[in-house]
Protein backbone atom coordinates (compact mmCIF):
# COMPACT_ATOMS: atom_id res chain seq x y z
CA UNK A 1 0.00 0.00 0.00
CA UNK A 2 1.04 3.34 -0.99
CA UNK A 3 0.94 4.81 2.94
CA UNK A 4 2.62 1.50 4.09
CA UNK A 5 5.08 1.48 6.66
CA UNK A 6 8.68 0.26 5.50
CA UNK A 7 8.41 -2.24 8.76
CA UNK A 8 5.32 -3.83 6.85
CA UNK A 9 6.42 -6.09 4.26
CA UNK A 10 2.66 -7.81 3.54
CA UNK A 11 -0.81 -7.29 4.01
CA UNK A 12 -4.37 -9.09 3.53
CA UNK A 13 -4.04 -9.45 -0.24
CA UNK A 14 -0.36 -10.77 0.39
CA UNK A 15 -1.75 -13.13 2.47
CA UNK A 16 -4.55 -14.46 -0.19
CA UNK A 17 -1.43 -14.40 -2.79
CA UNK A 18 -2.23 -10.90 -4.27
CA UNK A 19 0.67 -9.11 -3.43
CA UNK A 20 -0.36 -5.12 -2.63
CA UNK A 21 0.41 -2.57 -5.15
CA UNK A 22 2.94 0.09 -3.53
CA UNK A 23 1.67 2.67 -6.50
CA UNK A 24 -1.92 1.84 -5.66
CA UNK A 25 -4.61 4.71 -4.83
CA UNK A 26 -5.65 3.60 -1.78
CA UNK A 27 -5.24 1.60 1.79
CA UNK A 28 -6.11 -1.74 2.98
CA UNK A 29 -8.08 -2.11 6.32
CA UNK A 30 -5.16 -4.54 7.66
CA UNK A 31 -2.75 -1.67 6.93
CA UNK A 32 -4.65 1.39 8.21
CA UNK A 33 -3.87 1.01 11.95
CA UNK A 34 -0.19 0.45 11.79
CA UNK A 35 -0.16 3.91 9.14
CA UNK A 36 -2.15 5.63 11.75
CA UNK A 37 -0.04 5.25 14.49
CA UNK A 38 2.95 5.74 12.34
CA UNK A 39 1.54 9.11 11.22
CA UNK A 40 1.18 10.45 14.76
CA UNK A 41 3.93 11.92 15.16
CA UNK A 42 4.16 13.74 12.13
CA UNK A 43 1.40 15.94 13.21
CA UNK A 44 0.25 18.05 16.16
CA UNK A 45 -2.38 20.34 16.65
CA UNK A 46 -0.54 22.29 19.11
CA UNK A 47 -2.66 21.51 21.84
CA UNK A 48 -2.62 17.73 23.95
CA UNK A 49 -6.26 17.18 24.83
CA UNK A 50 -7.13 17.84 21.03
CA UNK A 51 -4.05 14.97 19.77
CA UNK A 52 -5.13 12.70 22.27
CA UNK A 53 -9.14 12.95 21.47
CA UNK A 54 -8.31 12.75 17.41
CA UNK A 55 -6.16 9.99 18.60
CA UNK A 56 -8.55 8.11 20.37
CA UNK A 57 -10.71 8.49 17.44
CA UNK A 58 -9.03 7.11 15.11
CA UNK A 59 -7.61 3.49 16.82
CA UNK A 60 -11.15 2.87 17.80
CA UNK A 61 -13.26 4.04 14.72
CA UNK A 62 -13.53 3.00 11.33
CA UNK A 63 -11.64 4.51 8.20
CA UNK A 64 -14.58 6.93 6.71
CA UNK A 65 -15.46 7.45 10.21
CA UNK A 66 -12.88 9.30 12.67
CA UNK A 67 -11.89 12.51 12.89
CA UNK A 68 -8.43 13.83 11.43
CA UNK A 69 -5.66 17.25 12.01
CA UNK A 70 -6.69 18.97 8.43
CA UNK A 71 -4.11 21.58 7.89
CA UNK A 72 -5.46 25.21 7.73
CA UNK A 73 -4.14 25.12 4.31
CA UNK A 74 -6.35 22.39 2.73
CA UNK A 75 -9.11 24.96 2.46
CA UNK A 76 -9.97 27.32 0.06
CA UNK A 77 -13.40 29.46 -0.96
CA UNK A 78 -13.51 30.59 2.71
CA UNK A 79 -16.60 32.41 3.71
CA UNK A 80 -18.81 32.88 6.65
CA UNK A 81 -22.50 31.57 6.19
CA UNK A 82 -24.60 32.04 9.81
CA UNK A 83 -23.88 31.32 13.72
CA UNK A 84 -23.71 27.96 15.38
CA UNK A 85 -24.19 26.37 18.66
CA UNK A 86 -20.12 27.07 19.91
CA UNK A 87 -19.91 30.12 17.46
CA UNK A 88 -19.10 31.10 14.04
CA UNK A 89 -20.42 28.74 10.90
CA UNK A 90 -18.12 28.85 7.86
CA UNK A 91 -18.45 26.92 4.47
CA UNK A 92 -15.00 26.10 2.91
CA UNK A 93 -13.84 23.95 -0.15
CA UNK A 94 -11.62 21.02 1.28
CA UNK A 95 -9.00 20.24 -1.35
CA UNK A 96 -7.59 17.08 0.15
CA UNK A 97 -11.13 15.63 0.16
CA UNK A 98 -13.30 13.28 2.17
CA UNK A 99 -12.21 9.71 3.01
CA UNK A 100 -14.58 7.07 1.31
CA UNK A 101 -14.33 3.22 1.03
CA UNK A 102 -14.18 2.25 -2.50
CA UNK A 103 -14.70 -1.73 -1.99
CA UNK A 104 -17.29 -3.47 0.38
CA UNK A 105 -15.74 -6.44 0.16
CA UNK A 106 -11.86 -6.02 -0.07
CA UNK A 107 -12.32 -2.51 2.14
CA UNK A 108 -9.99 -0.96 0.37
CA UNK A 109 -10.00 2.70 1.49
CA UNK A 110 -8.96 6.81 -0.56
CA UNK A 111 -10.01 9.94 -0.75
CA UNK A 112 -12.84 11.71 -2.79
CA UNK A 113 -12.55 14.69 -4.86
CA UNK A 114 -12.44 18.41 -3.42
CA UNK A 115 -15.85 18.67 -1.53
CA UNK A 116 -17.56 21.22 0.49
CA UNK A 117 -17.55 21.22 4.37
CA UNK A 118 -18.43 23.49 7.06
CA UNK A 119 -15.89 25.16 9.63
CA UNK A 120 -16.96 25.70 13.32
CA UNK A 121 -15.41 27.95 15.08
CA UNK A 122 -14.62 26.69 19.22
CA UNK A 123 -15.80 29.58 21.55
CA UNK A 124 -13.45 27.35 24.04
CA UNK A 125 -11.72 23.91 23.80
CA UNK A 126 -12.87 22.90 26.88
CA UNK A 127 -16.13 22.22 24.74
CA UNK A 128 -14.47 18.98 23.64
CA UNK A 129 -16.15 17.22 26.33
CA UNK A 130 -19.48 18.60 24.84
CA UNK A 131 -18.07 17.50 21.20
CA UNK A 132 -17.06 14.01 22.23
CA UNK A 133 -21.11 13.61 22.84
CA UNK A 134 -22.55 15.45 19.81
CA UNK A 135 -19.71 14.82 16.95
CA UNK A 136 -20.84 10.32 17.05
CA UNK A 137 -19.45 8.31 14.72
CA UNK A 138 -22.90 6.35 14.02
CA UNK A 139 -24.62 4.92 11.11
CA UNK A 140 -21.66 4.66 8.87
CA UNK A 141 -21.93 8.21 8.76
CA UNK A 142 -19.24 10.68 9.66
CA UNK A 143 -20.66 13.66 11.74
CA UNK A 144 -17.23 15.19 12.51
CA UNK A 145 -14.08 15.23 9.58
CA UNK A 146 -11.41 16.57 11.65
CA UNK A 147 -10.30 19.99 13.57
CA UNK A 148 -7.90 22.53 12.09
CA UNK A 149 -6.80 25.85 13.23
CA UNK A 150 -6.61 29.52 12.19
CA UNK A 151 -3.27 30.24 12.14
CA UNK A 152 -4.43 34.18 11.39
CA UNK A 153 -6.58 34.12 14.94
CA UNK A 154 -4.85 30.86 16.44
CA UNK A 155 -8.83 29.82 17.12
CA UNK A 156 -9.82 25.59 16.70
CA UNK A 157 -12.20 25.21 14.35
CA UNK A 158 -14.24 21.79 14.34
CA UNK A 159 -14.56 20.68 10.34
CA UNK A 160 -17.83 18.90 9.60
CA UNK A 161 -20.14 18.01 6.64
CA UNK A 162 -22.47 19.90 5.09
CA UNK A 163 -25.07 17.72 6.34
CA UNK A 164 -26.06 15.01 8.84
CA UNK A 165 -28.24 12.65 8.06
CA UNK A 166 -31.56 11.93 10.21
CA UNK A 167 -30.97 8.72 11.45
CA UNK A 168 -27.13 10.40 13.08
CA UNK A 169 -29.00 13.09 13.95
CA UNK A 170 -31.70 11.03 16.17
CA UNK A 171 -29.21 8.84 18.29
CA UNK A 172 -27.47 12.04 18.66
CA UNK A 173 -29.95 13.52 20.41
CA UNK A 174 -30.64 10.09 22.27
CA UNK A 175 -27.21 10.51 24.25
CA UNK A 176 -27.97 13.93 24.77
CA UNK A 177 -31.43 13.05 26.79
CA UNK A 178 -29.09 12.30 30.25
CA UNK A 179 -28.09 15.87 29.58
CA UNK A 180 -31.19 17.37 30.43
CA UNK A 181 -34.17 17.44 32.47
CA UNK A 182 -37.27 19.71 32.77
CA UNK A 183 -37.91 18.57 36.53
CA UNK A 184 -41.16 16.61 35.35
CA UNK A 185 -41.35 13.46 33.69
CA UNK A 186 -44.14 13.95 31.47
CA UNK A 187 -42.89 17.13 30.08
CA UNK A 188 -39.39 15.19 29.62
CA UNK A 189 -41.32 12.38 27.82
CA UNK A 190 -42.73 14.67 25.56
CA UNK A 191 -40.00 16.70 24.41
CA UNK A 192 -37.58 13.17 24.01
CA UNK A 193 -40.58 11.65 22.19
CA UNK A 194 -41.12 14.54 19.90
CA UNK A 195 -37.76 14.47 19.29
CA UNK A 196 -37.48 10.65 18.20
CA UNK A 197 -39.92 11.50 15.49
CA UNK A 198 -39.38 14.82 14.01
CA UNK A 199 -36.93 16.63 11.62
CA UNK A 200 -34.21 18.53 12.65
CA UNK A 201 -36.11 22.19 12.07
CA UNK A 202 -39.45 20.20 13.58
CA UNK A 203 -38.17 19.35 17.01
CA UNK A 204 -38.88 21.12 20.23
CA UNK A 205 -35.67 21.47 22.46
CA UNK A 206 -35.98 22.18 26.72
CA UNK A 207 -34.51 26.03 26.48
CA UNK A 208 -32.64 26.77 29.62
CA UNK A 209 -34.05 30.02 31.58
CA UNK A 210 -30.48 31.62 31.82
CA UNK A 211 -30.31 31.34 27.65
CA UNK A 212 -33.19 34.08 27.51
CA UNK A 213 -33.02 37.84 27.69
CA UNK A 214 -34.23 41.45 27.53
CA UNK A 215 -37.42 39.40 28.70
CA UNK A 216 -40.45 42.13 28.54
CA UNK A 217 -44.37 41.09 29.09
CA UNK A 218 -46.38 42.23 26.02
CA UNK A 219 -50.61 41.43 26.66
CA UNK A 220 -52.14 39.24 29.22
CA UNK A 221 -55.06 36.68 27.15
CA UNK A 222 -57.79 34.28 27.98
CA UNK A 223 -55.27 31.40 29.15
CA UNK A 224 -52.24 33.56 30.50
CA UNK A 225 -49.34 36.15 30.13
CA UNK A 226 -46.85 36.68 26.81
CA UNK A 227 -43.67 37.90 26.88
CA UNK A 228 -40.99 38.72 24.59
CA UNK A 229 -37.22 37.43 25.20
CA UNK A 230 -34.28 37.38 23.13
CA UNK A 231 -33.13 33.37 22.61
CA UNK A 232 -29.07 34.01 22.89
CA UNK A 233 -28.36 30.30 21.35
CA UNK A 234 -31.01 30.98 18.23
CA UNK A 235 -33.40 28.61 16.61
CA UNK A 236 -32.46 26.06 14.99
CA UNK A 237 -32.19 26.53 10.87
CA UNK A 238 -30.80 25.13 7.42
CA UNK A 239 -27.92 26.58 5.93
CA UNK A 240 -27.27 25.20 2.20
CA UNK A 241 -23.69 24.59 1.04
CA UNK A 242 -23.44 23.09 -2.67
CA UNK A 243 -27.26 21.89 -2.89
CA UNK A 244 -26.46 20.68 0.86
CA UNK A 245 -28.64 21.52 3.94
CA UNK A 246 -26.03 21.82 7.23
CA UNK A 247 -27.98 21.92 10.42
CA UNK A 248 -27.18 25.10 12.08
CA UNK A 249 -28.67 27.72 14.48
CA UNK A 250 -29.53 31.26 13.72
CA UNK A 251 -28.17 34.70 15.22
CA UNK A 252 -30.06 35.80 18.70
CA UNK A 253 -33.59 36.17 18.17
CA UNK A 254 -37.04 37.13 19.25
CA UNK A 255 -39.12 34.97 20.81
CA UNK A 256 -42.01 35.17 22.55
CA UNK A 257 -42.68 33.46 25.94
CA UNK A 258 -46.41 31.94 27.28
CA UNK A 259 -47.16 31.70 30.87
CA UNK A 260 -50.40 29.72 31.25
CA UNK A 261 -52.41 31.93 34.19
CA UNK A 262 -53.04 30.90 37.62
CA UNK A 263 -52.28 27.63 39.59
CA UNK A 264 -55.22 25.64 38.42
CA UNK A 265 -53.39 25.30 34.65
CA UNK A 266 -51.75 22.27 35.65
CA UNK A 267 -48.63 20.08 33.98
CA UNK A 268 -51.83 17.96 32.43
CA UNK A 269 -53.25 21.13 30.87
CA UNK A 270 -49.89 22.29 29.93
CA UNK A 271 -48.97 19.30 28.15
CA UNK A 272 -52.59 19.64 26.67
CA UNK A 273 -51.86 22.61 24.77
CA UNK A 274 -48.43 21.92 24.18
CA UNK A 275 -49.16 19.20 22.11
CA UNK A 276 -51.43 20.87 20.10
CA UNK A 277 -49.18 23.80 19.73
CA UNK A 278 -46.65 21.33 18.21
CA UNK A 279 -48.83 19.64 16.24
CA UNK A 280 -50.61 22.59 15.15
CA UNK A 281 -47.83 25.26 14.40
CA UNK A 282 -44.21 25.53 15.20
CA UNK A 283 -42.70 25.31 18.76
CA UNK A 284 -39.28 26.27 19.78
CA UNK A 285 -39.52 24.13 23.06
CA UNK A 286 -40.11 24.78 26.60
CA UNK A 287 -38.32 26.69 29.44
CA UNK A 288 -39.04 27.33 33.45
CA UNK A 289 -39.00 29.99 35.22
CA UNK A 290 -37.30 29.77 38.18
CA UNK A 291 -38.47 32.62 39.99
CA UNK A 292 -42.16 31.37 39.82
CA UNK A 293 -41.38 27.55 39.03
CA UNK A 294 -44.21 27.98 35.87
CA UNK A 295 -43.76 26.22 32.63
CA UNK A 296 -43.42 28.57 29.30
CA UNK A 297 -43.97 27.73 25.65
CA UNK A 298 -41.01 29.50 23.78
CA UNK A 299 -42.50 30.21 20.62
CA UNK A 300 -42.24 32.63 17.17
CA UNK A 301 -42.39 36.21 18.02
CA UNK A 302 -44.98 38.02 15.83
CA UNK A 303 -43.45 41.92 15.78
CA UNK A 304 -46.53 43.11 14.24
CA UNK A 305 -48.81 41.81 16.95
CA UNK A 306 -52.01 40.37 16.65
CA UNK A 307 -54.90 41.13 14.17
CA UNK A 308 -56.98 43.65 15.90
CA UNK A 309 -54.22 45.84 17.09
CA UNK A 310 -52.30 45.94 13.54
CA UNK A 311 -55.39 47.20 11.95
CA UNK A 312 -56.31 49.97 14.36
CA UNK A 313 -52.84 51.30 13.75
CA UNK A 314 -52.02 50.21 9.61
CA UNK A 315 -55.34 50.05 8.31
CA UNK A 316 -55.27 53.20 6.34
CA UNK A 317 -51.74 52.02 5.27
CA UNK A 318 -52.54 48.49 3.63
CA UNK A 319 -53.53 47.84 0.13
CA UNK A 320 -55.97 44.96 -1.11
CA UNK A 321 -53.02 43.17 -2.37
CA UNK A 322 -51.42 43.10 1.71
CA UNK A 323 -54.97 42.08 2.74
CA UNK A 324 -55.56 39.46 0.19
CA UNK A 325 -51.91 37.60 1.45
CA UNK A 326 -52.77 37.92 4.93
CA UNK A 327 -55.87 36.38 4.18
CA UNK A 328 -54.01 33.54 2.29
CA UNK A 329 -51.33 33.38 4.97
CA UNK A 330 -54.30 32.71 7.58
CA UNK A 331 -56.11 30.36 5.38
CA UNK A 332 -52.91 28.54 4.85
CA UNK A 333 -52.37 28.48 8.68
CA UNK A 334 -56.10 26.64 9.34
CA UNK A 335 -55.62 24.51 6.42
CA UNK A 336 -52.58 22.70 8.45
CA UNK A 337 -54.54 22.56 11.29
CA UNK A 338 -57.26 21.28 9.72
CA UNK A 339 -55.37 18.61 7.46
CA UNK A 340 -53.60 17.40 10.69
CA UNK A 341 -57.12 16.22 11.79
CA UNK A 342 -57.19 19.30 14.73
CA UNK A 343 -59.25 21.61 15.17
CA UNK A 344 -58.38 25.10 16.92
CA UNK A 345 -61.56 26.30 18.89
CA UNK A 346 -60.77 29.70 19.48
CA UNK A 347 -60.04 31.85 15.79
CA UNK A 348 -60.41 35.49 16.91
CA UNK A 349 -58.23 38.72 15.59
CA UNK A 350 -56.64 38.45 18.93
CA UNK A 351 -55.40 35.41 17.98
CA UNK A 352 -53.77 35.87 14.64
CA UNK A 353 -50.51 37.46 14.64
CA UNK A 354 -48.52 39.25 12.39
CA UNK A 355 -45.34 38.94 11.04
CA UNK A 356 -45.42 41.91 8.69
CA UNK A 357 -47.45 43.23 6.47
CA UNK A 358 -48.43 40.53 4.66
CA UNK A 359 -47.72 37.04 6.54
CA UNK A 360 -49.64 36.21 9.50
CA UNK A 361 -49.88 32.67 11.58
CA UNK A 362 -52.40 31.69 14.07
CA UNK A 363 -51.39 30.99 17.79
CA UNK A 364 -53.17 30.09 21.17
CA UNK A 365 -53.93 26.52 21.38
CA UNK A 366 -55.83 26.42 24.68
CA UNK A 367 -58.89 25.18 23.17
CA UNK A 368 -57.39 23.18 20.28
CA UNK A 369 -57.88 19.17 20.38
CA UNK A 370 -58.05 16.56 17.76
CA UNK A 371 -61.13 16.55 15.70
CA UNK A 372 -61.94 12.99 17.10
CA UNK A 373 -61.31 13.63 20.82
CA UNK A 374 -65.63 14.88 21.91
CA UNK A 375 -66.13 16.64 24.84
CA UNK A 376 -69.76 17.37 26.72
CA UNK A 377 -70.85 20.59 26.14
CA UNK A 378 -71.86 22.29 29.81
CA UNK A 379 -74.01 25.53 30.23
CA UNK A 380 -70.23 27.45 29.40
CA UNK A 381 -68.91 28.38 26.11
CA UNK A 382 -65.44 30.17 26.23
CA UNK A 383 -64.36 32.46 22.84
CA UNK A 384 -65.32 35.81 21.79
CA UNK A 385 -68.69 35.99 20.99
CA UNK A 386 -68.83 37.42 17.13
CA UNK A 387 -66.66 34.82 16.36
CA UNK A 388 -68.18 32.20 17.89
CA UNK A 389 -70.40 29.87 15.34
CA UNK A 390 -74.35 29.83 16.12
CA UNK A 391 -74.62 26.03 16.72
CA UNK A 392 -71.85 26.33 19.41
CA UNK A 393 -73.87 28.99 21.17
CA UNK A 394 -76.66 27.37 20.76
CA UNK A 395 -75.28 24.08 22.24
CA UNK A 396 -76.26 22.21 18.96
CA UNK A 397 -73.06 21.15 18.06
CA UNK A 398 -69.19 20.73 20.73
CA UNK A 399 -66.94 22.68 18.50
CA UNK A 400 -65.68 21.92 15.44
CA UNK A 401 -63.95 22.47 11.99
CA UNK A 402 -66.93 23.86 10.48
CA UNK A 403 -67.21 26.17 13.62
CA UNK A 404 -63.63 26.99 12.83
CA UNK A 405 -64.70 28.12 9.45
CA UNK A 406 -67.44 30.54 10.94
CA UNK A 407 -64.54 31.80 12.85
CA UNK A 408 -62.62 32.34 9.75
CA UNK A 409 -64.99 34.18 8.12
CA UNK A 410 -65.81 36.34 11.16
CA UNK A 411 -61.50 36.97 10.46
CA UNK A 412 -61.55 37.86 7.02
CA UNK A 413 -64.52 40.28 7.43
CA UNK A 414 -62.70 42.00 9.90
CA UNK A 415 -59.24 42.17 7.47
CA UNK A 416 -61.16 43.86 4.85
CA UNK A 417 -63.44 46.19 6.95
CA UNK A 418 -61.14 46.97 9.22
CA UNK A 419 -62.96 47.35 12.30
CA UNK A 420 -63.87 44.14 14.79
CA UNK A 421 -67.65 42.58 13.98
CA UNK A 422 -70.51 44.05 16.15
CA UNK A 423 -68.10 46.98 17.73
CA UNK A 424 -71.10 49.40 17.85
CA UNK A 425 -73.23 47.24 20.80
CA UNK A 426 -72.87 45.22 23.53
CA UNK A 427 -71.40 41.60 23.41
CA UNK A 428 -74.62 40.07 25.34
CA UNK A 429 -77.53 37.74 25.07
CA UNK A 430 -79.70 40.10 22.95
CA UNK A 431 -76.17 39.84 20.62
CA UNK A 432 -76.24 35.90 20.84
CA UNK A 433 -80.22 36.25 19.93
CA UNK A 434 -79.84 37.89 16.35
CA UNK A 435 -76.57 35.30 15.91
CA UNK A 436 -79.24 32.59 16.20
CA UNK A 437 -81.82 34.06 14.04
CA UNK A 438 -78.97 34.72 11.73
CA UNK A 439 -77.86 38.48 11.46
CA UNK A 440 -74.38 38.82 10.49
CA UNK A 441 -71.96 41.86 10.26
CA UNK A 442 -72.80 44.59 7.22
CA UNK A 443 -70.83 44.12 3.80
CA UNK A 444 -69.08 47.62 2.89
CA UNK A 445 -67.89 49.15 -0.45
CA UNK A 446 -65.21 48.34 -2.43
CA UNK A 447 -65.35 44.99 -0.85
CA UNK A 448 -63.74 42.04 -2.88
CA UNK A 449 -64.98 38.73 -3.99
CA UNK A 450 -64.26 37.48 -0.46
CA UNK A 451 -67.61 38.27 0.35
CA UNK A 452 -69.00 35.64 -1.47
CA UNK A 453 -66.96 33.38 0.48
CA UNK A 454 -67.01 34.78 3.58
CA UNK A 455 -71.25 34.24 3.34
CA UNK A 456 -70.15 30.07 2.45
CA UNK A 457 -68.21 30.07 5.89
CA UNK A 458 -71.37 32.31 8.06
CA UNK A 459 -74.24 29.38 6.47
CA UNK A 460 -76.26 28.99 9.66
CA UNK A 461 -76.16 25.33 8.54
CA UNK A 462 -72.20 23.74 9.48
CA UNK A 463 -72.58 21.18 7.02
CA UNK A 464 -73.34 23.42 4.17
CA UNK A 465 -70.10 25.61 4.86
CA UNK A 466 -66.95 24.65 3.13
CA UNK A 467 -64.43 22.72 4.50
CA UNK A 468 -61.28 24.91 4.55
CA UNK A 469 -59.66 23.42 1.51
CA UNK A 470 -62.60 23.75 -0.08
CA UNK A 471 -62.65 27.42 0.97
CA UNK A 472 -58.56 27.47 -0.04
CA UNK A 473 -59.68 26.22 -3.53
CA UNK A 474 -62.55 28.81 -4.06
CA UNK A 475 -59.77 31.76 -2.53
CA UNK A 476 -57.08 30.81 -5.01
CA UNK A 477 -59.65 30.10 -7.95
CA UNK A 478 -61.63 33.37 -7.41
CA UNK A 479 -60.37 35.65 -10.87
CA UNK A 480 -63.21 38.08 -10.64
CA UNK A 481 -63.99 41.26 -7.76
CA UNK A 482 -67.08 42.28 -7.56
CA UNK A 483 -67.55 46.27 -7.02
CA UNK A 484 -70.96 47.35 -5.92
CA UNK A 485 -70.50 51.10 -6.53
CA UNK A 486 -72.90 53.75 -4.92
CA UNK A 487 -75.38 53.91 -7.46
CA UNK A 488 -75.98 50.02 -6.85
CA UNK A 489 -74.18 48.78 -9.93
CA UNK A 490 -72.43 45.84 -9.87
CA UNK A 491 -69.45 44.65 -12.13
CA UNK A 492 -66.76 42.13 -12.02
CA UNK A 493 -63.35 42.84 -12.96
CA UNK A 494 -59.77 40.76 -12.24
CA UNK A 495 -57.77 42.34 -10.19
CA UNK A 496 -55.48 43.40 -12.79
CA UNK A 497 -58.36 45.19 -14.47
CA UNK A 498 -59.35 46.24 -10.88
CA UNK A 499 -55.94 48.00 -10.10
CA UNK A 500 -55.61 49.68 -13.72
CA UNK A 501 -59.38 51.02 -13.28
CA UNK A 502 -59.23 52.27 -9.80
CA UNK A 503 -55.91 52.78 -9.48
CA UNK A 504 -56.59 55.87 -7.41
CA UNK A 505 -58.03 53.60 -4.55
CA UNK A 506 -56.54 50.67 -4.62
CA UNK A 507 -53.20 51.98 -2.81
CA UNK A 508 -55.18 53.38 -0.52
CA UNK A 509 -57.28 51.42 2.90
CA UNK A 510 -60.23 50.11 1.94
CA UNK A 511 -63.01 49.99 4.37
CA UNK A 512 -65.84 52.02 6.64
CA UNK A 513 -63.36 55.42 6.03
CA UNK A 514 -64.56 55.97 2.43
CA UNK A 515 -67.77 58.40 1.66
CA UNK A 516 -69.92 56.30 -0.04
CA UNK A 517 -70.85 59.14 -2.61
CA UNK A 518 -68.63 58.18 -5.26
CA UNK A 519 -68.58 59.64 -8.93
CA UNK A 520 -67.09 58.00 -11.94
CA UNK A 521 -65.37 60.18 -14.46
CA UNK A 522 -63.22 59.64 -17.24
CA UNK A 523 -59.66 60.74 -17.41
CA UNK A 524 -57.92 61.84 -20.67
CA UNK A 525 -56.68 58.49 -21.52
CA UNK A 526 -60.43 57.04 -21.32
CA UNK A 527 -59.58 55.07 -18.28
CA UNK A 528 -62.47 55.44 -15.50
CA UNK A 529 -60.88 57.10 -12.79
CA UNK A 530 -62.69 57.12 -8.90
CA UNK A 531 -63.20 60.38 -7.54
CA UNK A 532 -63.88 60.14 -4.04
CA UNK A 533 -63.74 62.15 -0.38
CA UNK A 534 -62.46 60.49 2.03
CA UNK A 535 -64.12 60.93 5.23
CA UNK A 536 -62.40 62.44 8.22
CA UNK A 537 -60.47 58.99 9.57
CA UNK A 538 -60.56 59.14 13.36
CA UNK A 539 -57.64 56.97 14.90
CA UNK A 540 -60.00 55.31 17.46
CA UNK A 541 -62.65 53.28 16.38
CA UNK A 542 -66.53 53.92 18.82
CA UNK A 543 -66.53 50.58 20.57
CA UNK A 544 -69.19 49.75 22.90
CA UNK A 545 -68.27 49.79 25.90
CA UNK A 546 -69.64 46.07 26.61
CA UNK A 547 -68.01 44.62 23.29
CA UNK A 548 -65.74 42.36 24.29
CA UNK A 549 -62.62 40.88 22.19
CA UNK A 550 -60.85 38.75 24.68
CA UNK A 551 -61.73 35.03 25.29
CA UNK A 552 -63.51 34.68 28.02
CA UNK A 553 -66.50 32.34 29.64
CA UNK A 554 -69.90 33.10 27.70
CA UNK A 555 -72.85 31.59 29.52
CA UNK A 556 -76.30 31.38 28.42
CA UNK A 557 -79.40 30.51 29.95
CA UNK A 558 -81.89 28.14 28.34
CA UNK A 559 -84.49 30.36 27.44
CA UNK A 560 -82.45 31.70 24.75
CA UNK A 561 -81.97 28.34 23.18
CA UNK A 562 -85.31 28.21 21.38
CA UNK A 563 -85.20 30.60 18.46
CA UNK A 564 -85.38 30.13 15.33
CA UNK A 565 -82.65 30.49 13.09
CA UNK A 566 -83.42 32.22 9.53
CA UNK A 567 -80.33 33.68 7.75
CA UNK A 568 -80.28 37.54 7.26
CA UNK A 569 -78.25 39.21 4.93
CA UNK A 570 -78.22 42.88 5.03
CA UNK A 571 -75.85 45.69 2.81
CA UNK A 572 -75.42 48.77 4.22
CA UNK A 573 -76.01 51.83 2.06
CA UNK A 574 -73.16 53.34 4.51
CA UNK A 575 -70.33 51.46 5.37
CA UNK A 576 -71.32 49.99 8.95
CA UNK A 577 -70.82 47.57 11.40
CA UNK A 578 -74.17 45.57 12.45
Amino acid sequence: CRYLSKRIEDCSQYKNSVKCDIEAPFICSDCLHEVIKNEFANWSSGNLLIDKFIQKAQLSLPYIQYPEWIPFNFFTEIKCINRGEFGAVISAKWNQGKRMQISDIKRYYSRSDPCAVVLKKLKDINQLSLIKTQHQFLNNCCTLYGITQDPSTSEYMLVDPPSVCDRCLSDVLEKEFSNWTSGNLQIDKFIKDAQRSSTYVEYPEWIHYNSLSEIKFINRGGFGAVYSAKWDKGVKCFSEIDGDKYHTRSEPCDVALKQLKGEKYSVHLFLKEIKAQFNCCHLYGVTKDPSTSQYMFVMRYAPQGDLRRFLQKNFYKLTLENKLNIAQSICAELQNIHAKGWLHGDLHGGNILLLNEEDAFISDFGLCRPVNETRMLDQKIYGVIPNVAPEILNFQSPYSQPGDIYSLGIILWELICGIPAYSNRAHDVNLIVDIFKGFRPKTCHFAPPTYDLLRKCWNQNPLERPTINEQWQLYLSQKKFKILTSSGYCEELTLEEYRAKYFQIYDCYIGPYFNPKLKLELNNSNKATEIYNIMEWKPDIPVHPDAVYKSCVISISNEYMTYNMTFRWEISDIPYVG
